[in-house]
């Protein structure tokens, strides 16, 4: 029995010793079976990936890699893929996502390849991405800081340039208008491009023809501009205003002077000399005389001694008001002159003079220069008003431009936590996918791992029970 057993030793060690190891040859390449991948459109600062399961015929891979084509075929962006279960590499699973730098725009097609250990590669396309830039924000344009101000006559042209920037690319359309200090849009100016730096960055000259009737005055020139998704600035951020502009009549009219009120023209006061004695009569005239030079009655027959007819000089007034002496009609109340009446010694009583009326051409001239002086002040004082209220439509205009921007932040981080939400379930999408690719791979596995027996025999008639994942029997054995 002892010899028996050493004899089985022996041809044990020996069918060992002489038995052939075989592997399976690497004939095909990979095949690469699509599960998903990032198809349609993204933003740049987006996500691109890829799931897939890879199987061989001897082992795989050395290497995945997951790569952007441009339309010329060119690769711009190659990403190393990691491999889910390498411990069955006949039958794998690739699933990864990558970030995207926000350097890259336009159409992409999503290439695959792997390589398996013998260095047999394969390729599959999985479909194509369109990488875009969102656009986010209305088209800016520069104004608001260091406004200066222009003047133009009536009649005459003027022209200013702006520059216009977007996020993405401007513009379909920009316009300019006159407007009131009180948002009333008056004219609108013809706008042409003069230079373009970039899509994103233009130039414009905003040209204007004054009309000869236009109402002078002061006026706002403000822009705004449209940019290629229909976003448009609106006429009241404080990035529209380009500036101030004067329109001036070069020929205003002549200020009227003030005509004073008409006076009645004093009757000169006579002069207290001798003069005739008055005619004898039987009552004195009833109407007063207000003419200077009154008609001296018919000379008496007393003879008396020969004296001129007194002929009081009219005051030269240099302000045509009356051209001769005579009295006005009584609109304004006019201090009644009483006729000088004879004393008894026949020299006629002067008559008093009134105060308001002796004004001369000097009181007029002093009045006018102080009506002047009080337009001037009250012009400063409009002008300062109009500063403080262009500084308060400043102001005006940069709260509301900073409330747009913090409603388009708002929105911003609301898209972007949509985007993070999608991308949330798209994670879990492929996580689902990866973990389906391994159930499959643990299944293949178990089938590759079962176990069978199988009985040998030998032509001595001896038997030997084998039990193996993939039995084989010894040499000099055969399968019974």
């Amino acid at each position: 029995m002892r010899k028996l057993t050493v004899s089985l030793i022996f041809i044990l060690l020996a069918s060992l010793l002489t038995a052939e190891v075989s592997f399976a040859a690497d004939e095909n390449p990979p095949v690469i079976t699509k599960s998903s991948a990032t198809n349609g459109r993204v933003q740049w600062w987006g996500n691109v990936g890829a799931s897939f399961k890879v199987t061989d015929d001897a082992g795989c891979c050395t290497s995945a890699q997951l790569e952007l084509i441009n339309s010329s075929g060119s690769s711009v962006r190659s990403y190393p893929m990691k491999q889910l279960d390498p411990q069955y590499p006949l039958s794998t699973g690739f699933a990864q996502n990558f970030g995207l730098k926000g350097d890259l725009l336009g159409t992409f097609t999503i290439r695959i390849t792997v390589s398996d250990f013998s260095g047999k590669s394969a390729s599959s396309d999985f479909g194509t991405i369109e990488i875009f830039q969102p656009d986010n924000w209305a088209p800016e344009v520069n104004g608001g800081i260091n406004l200066a101000t222009y003047s133009v006559n009536l009649g005459g042209n003027f022209s200013i340039n702006f520059r216009v920037t977007d996020d993405i690319e401007c513009c379909t359309a920009t316009s300019t208008a006159l407007y009131t200090e009180s948002g009333t849009q008056m004219l609108t100016g013809t706008t042409s491009k003069v230079s373009q730096a970039s899509k994103i960055d233009s130039t414009y000259r905003a040209s204007y023809t004054i009309p000869s009737d236009f109402a002078p005055g002061s006026y706002q020139i403000r822009s705004n501009a449209t940019d290629m998704t229909g976003k448009v600035s609106p006429w009241e951020m404080a990035g529209a205003i380009l500036g101030f502009l004067t329109v001036v009549d070069p020929n205003p009219a002549p200020t009227p002077t003030p005509t004073p009120t008409p006076e009645p023209t004093p009757t000169p006061t006579p002069t207290p000399e001798p003069t005739p004695t008055p005619t004898p009569e039987p009552t004195p005239t009833p109407e007063p005389s207000l003419t200077p030079n009154p008609s001296p009655a018919p000379t008496p027959v007393v003879p008396t001694p020969v004296v001129p007819t007194p002929v009081v000089p009219t005051p030269v007034v240099s302000t045509p008001v009356v051209p001769t002496p005579v009295v006005p009609t009584p609109v304004v109340p006019t201090p009644v002159v009483p006729t000088p009446s004879p004393t008894p010694d026949g020299i006629p009583t002067p008559a008093p003079t009134s105060p308001e009326i002796n004004l001369t051409v000097t009181d007029l001239v002093a009045e006018r220069e102080k009506l002047a002086k009080e337009s001037a002040a009250v012009a400063d004082l409009k002008s300062a008003l109009d500063l403080e209220l262009t500084k308060v439509a400043s102001l005006r205009g940069k709260l509301d431009s900073e409330l747009l921007e913090v409603a388009a932040l708002r929105i911003k981080l609301e898209a972007e936590l949509a985007s993070a939400i999608q991308d949330r379930a798209k994670a879990k999408s492929e996580l689902e996918a990866a973990s389906l690719i391994k159930q499959e791979a643990d299944a293949a596995k178990k089938v590759a791992r079962k176990v069978s027996t199988i009985t040998c025999v030998n032509s001595k008639k001896l038997t030997w029970r084998i039990t193996s994942v993939a039995p084989k029997c010894p040499v000099g054995y055969v399968r019974k």
